[in-house]
């Protein structure tokens, strides 16, 4: 039997996105919101431990309240339409995602209004990047900045730990390898190779 490298076209989320032309921000976002929604189901001690990173600590939930956990992408608010949307009993949390374009502050002082008026105890506006986000600190800022190479660190972390389910782990390793391929994550080492580097 001959093993053969896996190849870019191996990836569900690489061979899927050759199909969103002008929309890889959005197909980005509704991918890695599939792969949350697919923790909370099958992996909740995942699913809360990915979330409370996320957010910086603000979801702080059980896991009994994470069956609650409502992931919703492009909901339409009186002040835009952020890519994320995070609720779940008394917590909301807005998550802007950038993958190549810069950060827009107007847009996250009108997400900052949105959360505002959302009538709940604990909100949290994320500014999710690929590049460090360099953000004038006059203008609206997010609670809590994230970069994809940490997405991918964490999902990793939490693929060799506790996430049981067969399913979530095939598609958490397939969502990492694509965050590899487009050069949004580094592959981890080896525990032997880092001693030698």
């Amino acid at each position: 039997m001959v093993l053969r490298t896996p190849s870019v076209t191996d990836n569900v989320f690489q061979s899927l996105n050759r199909w969103a032309t002008q929309q890889d921000e959005n197909f980005v976002t509704d991918s890695f919101a599939y792969l949350l929604r697919l923790l909370v189901r099958n992996d909740r001690a995942a699913a809360a431990t990915i979330l409370q990173k996320l957010t910086g600590g603000c979801f702080d939930i059980s896991l009994q309240t994470l069956a609650q956990v409502q992931i919703e992408t492009q909901v339409a608010t009186d002040h835009g339409y952020p890519d994320i949307r995070i609720t779940c009993a008394g917590h909301c949390a807005l998550v802007e995602v950038k993958v190549e374009s810069p950060p827009d502050q107007s847009q996250l002082a009108r997400y900052r209004k949105a959360l505002d008026e959302c009538g709940v105890q604990k909100t949290c506006l994320v500014l999710l990047t690929r590049y460090p986000a360099e953000l004038d600190p006059t203008l609206a800022l997010p609670d809590h900045k994230v970069r994809w190479l940490q997405i991918a660190d964490w999902l990793q972390s939490e693929n060799g730990q506790q996430i049981d389910s067969p399913i979530s782990r095939f598609m958490t390793e397939q969502f990492v390898t694509f965050l590899q391929q487009r050069g949004m994550a580094v592959r981890q080492l080896q525990p032997d190779l880092a001693p030698g580097i």
